[in-house]
């Protein structure tokens, strides 16, 4: 009987994180389309959700300042890496009748880990089920909000935290009716916690190590754990398909490619490559590299003078060496300066503002005079490029560039560059 409820579990972990998933989409897209254009609105909000989390934590703390309390010592036993707890509990003990406890939304004044690893072995009864579920559900609903702030906001903790919260509860109200020693409240705010974090990530192996690893919870829950998570990974991945990360990924515009690998598709590089390809010269005029540029490509192949492949270059460092004047020095004059200026070049932004923000101003500063000048760009090109021939076939493709984790291709015949192939290329394609 007990292995339904661990995948009832787990069914829950699976709607909640996809729910999840869907609901912190929906909100990033409203904000960029209402006000990810000023700056000041993004700041604005980032205080108003941390005003409301303020505001929350002084309600909790005015609700639930009476019993049940929690134990210090049995904390500090729990999480021995706390040195004093009291330094984390500011509450006036005269809400509770022993100096040495403390009311429940105490909790909330600790690290999360100890937050986790506090509701994983806390003694049942421990938080009444109101504050459990008033906790959840602002957590919950916080979280869809706050994920997408211009700030920081680390959501595999949270998760984590999340989970531990509806798993106390589910398990608190299960064993008010079973009192039996599989519904332990213990254990299901861990297997709550891995269900939540495996329905939102799709990362059931990963999350049942980070728990038991900061739980420090050694005990026999290795099925119930597996059963749990890989419930909560099937109703994830049937209702919602794509974790977190790759929803994100995918809103980004950013190229993700899916381990099936298309195995069947035989069809050639030549097919589906991209050309004519939009190249350098080994010394170019800072005409020729501002002409490359306005075509907004990512990267350039770089030719030799009988048009062999040489290597590549972004279109970021190809701005940050215009803006380094370095078409003003001599062959002489750089040689004492590679290294300060490749040192310069790997802290280059390489966002898309950085690049259109430099281009505006390339295109006002530069004179008739410096468009005449050369630069050598074999100091500053990238060697290690990747390229198949023209007869590999798109699983071909598809696979080196997953084992590689290179974003472009390129296309040679005899050394000589037929096309190139991105990422984005071979998704296109398989689809």
């Amino acid at each position: 009987f007990e292995f339904i409820v661990y995948i009832l579990v787990g069914i829950l972990g699976g709607i909640l994180g996809s729910l999840w998933n869907q609901l912190s989409l929906l909100v990033t897209r409203l904000r960029d389309v209402i006000w990810s254009h000023t700056k000041i609105i993004l700041y604005l909000e980032t205080l108003v959700w941390a005003a409301v989390a303020a505001c929350f934590q002084m309600f909790l703390l005015y609700i639930f300042r009476t019993q049940p309390c929690v134990n210090i010592k049995q904390l500090d036993e729990i999480t021995r890496n706390v040195t004093s707890p009291h330094e984390f509990f500011v509450m006036p003990s005269i809400t509770c009748p022993s100096d040495n406890d403390m009311p429940q939304v105490g909790i909330l004044m600790i690290s999360p880990d100890h937050i986790i690893t506090f509701m994983v072995h806390a003694i049942p009864g421990t938080f009444s089920l109101v504050f459990l579920a008033i906790l959840t559900i602002f957590l919950y609903i916080f979280g869809v909000f706050y994920v997408g702030l211009c700030i920081a906001t680390g959501i595999f903790v949270s998760h984590a935290i999340l989970g531990t919260l509806w798993g106390r509860l589910f398990g608190e109200v299960l064993n008010s009716y079973a009192n039996a020693p599989w519904s332990d409240p213990k254990k299901f705010a861990l297997l709550g916690a891995a269900a939540q974090m495996t329905g939102v990530f799709h990362y059931g192996l990963v999350a049942i190590a980070v728990l038991i690893e900061t739980t420090g919870s050694y005990q026999a829950y290795t099925i119930p754990l597996l059963i749990t998570t890989v419930t909560a990974h099937c109703v994830a991945y049937v209702i919602g398909e794509k974790s977190y990360y790759v929803i994100i990924l995918e809103y980004m515009g950013i190229p993700f490619l899916s381990p099936v690998v298309p195995y069947g598709n035989i069809t050639a590089a030549s097919k589906f490559m991209t050309q004519p390809i939009i190249h350098l010269p080994l010394v170019p005029t800072v005409k020729e590299i501002m002409r490359v540029l306005n075509l907004n490509k990512g990267r350039y192949p770089i030719y030799s003078h009988d048009n062999l492949l040489l290597g590549d270059i972004s279109r970021t460092y190809l701005c940050a060496i215009i803006m380094l004047k370095i078409q003003d020095k001599t062959q002489q004059q750089l040689k004492p300066l590679y290294l300060s200026i490749h040192h310069q070049l790997s802290r280059v932004d390489c966002s898309i503002e950085y690049y259109e923000k430099t281009m505006r101003r390339l295109n006002q500063e530069l004179t008739n005079t410096d468009y005449e000048k050369r630069i050598r760009l074999k100091p500053f090109m990238n060697h290690s490029i990747y390229t198949i021939s023209a007869e590999e076939n798109l699983a071909g493709a598809y696979t080196y560039i997953r084992q590689t984790r290179a974003h472009t291709l390129y296309v040679t015949q005899n050394g000589h560059v037929l096309g190139v192939i991105t990422r984005k290329d071979v998704i296109d394609f398989n689809k």
